[in-house]
C-alpha cells in the first residue's frame, strides 16, 4: 500500500452523488513533461507528475531529507488528507529547493532506482531522485499552474 502523489494544477471535482447532499473535492489532473527528470530503472514514474511510493518510504524520505514539515501535520497526519490535495506555496517550494541543495552537496551517486532484481552495492540514490522529482515539479506547478498543489491518493 501507498501513495500517488500528483503535482500540478488542482481543480473542484463537484459531486451530487447523494442529492441533495452537495460535497466537492479537488483533485490533480496527471501529465507527463518532456523537459521533466528521468530516472534509471523508474519506467513507473517516467517523465511524468505522479510518484507512488509506498507509505513507509515517502515518510522515511520526508524524514531524512528534512521535509516532514510541508507534508505531516505535528500528528504526523498528511496534510490533505489521504485521500485529499494540498495547496503549493511558493515557500513549500523553497524548502523543497534548499532541501535538494543540502542533499546534492553530500550526494555520492546519480540519482535513480536500483532494478528489481540487483544485488551488488549500490549504484543510485533514490533520495536524490526523488528530491530531484519533487522540486522540478513544484517549482513547474508553481511557475505553471492557476491553482498549484499536490494531490494524493
Amino acid at each position: 500500500m501507498g501513495y500517488t502523489f500528483t503535482i500540478g494544477n488542482a481543480k473542484p471535482k463537484h459531486h451530487k452523488d447523494d442529492f441533495p447532499y452537495l460535497s466537492a473535492e479537488w483533485d490533480v489532473e496527471g501529465m507527463t513533461h518532456p523537459y521533466a527528470p528521468t530516472f534509471p530503472n523508474d519506467e513507473m514514474t517516467g517523465n511524468s507528475n505522479q510518484r507512488s511510493p509506498s507509505y513507509s518510504v515517502w515518510s522515511q524520505f520526508c524524514r531524512e531529507v528534512g521535509l516532514s514539515s510541508i507534508f505531516y501535520d505535528e500528528r504526523g497526519h498528511l496534510l490533505g488528507s489521504h485521500p485529499g490535495c494540498y495547496g503549493l506555496t511558493p515557500e513549500m517550494v523553497a524548502e523543497v529547493s534548499t532541501a535538494l541543495a543540502r542533499w546534492k552537496a553530500k550526494a555520492t551517486l546519480p540519482p535513480g532506482f536500483e532494478g528489481w532484481n540487483y544485488e551488488g552495492p549500490p549504484r543510485y540514490d533514490y533520495q536524490l531522485a526523488r528530491l530531484t522529482w519533487l522540486d522540478w515539479w513544484c517549482r513547474w506547478a508553481i511557475e505553471n499552474c492557476e491553482t498549484p498543489a499536490i494531490a494524493n491518493y
